[in-house]
């Protein structure tokens, strides 16, 4: 049973309305769909006017409806039409489920915040596989100190493996990566490295929030790669 301490990947459609409590607060992350264009005036039915903004998020198999009300409303379409990357990835914090017209709707309340392309970072590790990853001319240098055209100069052949990136293979690397539209929405595997180092390294990162503050956070990204030369 989840309670109002947990974290939903994206929230679950079956069973969901166990979570209808009006206790019940839950952080959300899920893809922004391409159907919000602008908020929606409307009179309630006490008179009052009020606004909102819909839009629906997915986690690629399900999809769930998020309404935004009033001045939270106008705050993430501001915040939305100063937002150029794709795909737009949102995390709700402290959001309260509904049901509007028999279907789960996510809304806000007063403790709400949300945030877009949110860069989280977070330290893990995963023996299980391997993934592809295409390292470019610039970061095969910060590894060997060598151009591509160097190691043909100095290595042999182009047809040949050089030696020097051979013994690359079987050591621990820091490795960012660049997630891409195609990684998230087309399952794509194989993935661009933007940086990458000898070891385990640890990063620093100062993130701005949605809101008024200012959040200082110091993370890790330690990724073991094992080079396998055919």
């Amino acid at each position: 049973m989840l309670n109002n301490k947990d974290n939903v990947f994206c929230l679950p459609t079956n069973g969901s309305t166990a979570l209808l409590s009006p206790l019940t607060r839950l952080n959300v992350v899920g893809i922004i769909k391409s159907n919000f264009k602008s908020i929606n005036k409307l009179h309630n039915r006490l008179g009052k006017d009020q606004c909102q903004a819909k839009f629906t998020i997915t986690d690629g198999k399900s999809n769930i409806k998020v309404t935004f009300w009033d001045r939270y409303a106008e705050f993430f379409a501001k915040t939305m039409s100063e937002t150029v990357e794709t795909p737009v990835i949102i995390i709700i914090a402290t959001c309260k489920v509904g049901l509007w017209n028999d279907e789960v709707d996510i809304s806000n309340v007063g403790a709400t915040k949300f945030y877009l392309n949110y860069n989280h970072h977070m330290l893990a590790a995963d023996d299980t596989g391997g993934i592809k990853i295409i390292l470019g001319d610039q970061q095969v240098r910060m590894l060997i100190g060598k151009r591509a055209r160097q190691l043909v100069d100095t290595e042999g052949s182009a047809k040949e493996f050089p030696l020097i990136l051979k013994e690359l293979a079987n050591k621990d690397y820091t490795i960012k990566l660049r997630i891409k539209e195609l990684n998230i929405l087309h399952k794509n595997e194989v993935y661009c490295a933007t940086n990458i180092c000898n070891g385990f390294k640890l990063e620093e990162v100062h993130t701005t929030y949605y809101n008024d503050e200012m959040i200082e956070t110091a993370t890790q990204v330690n990724l073991k790669l094992e080079i396998s030369i055919v």
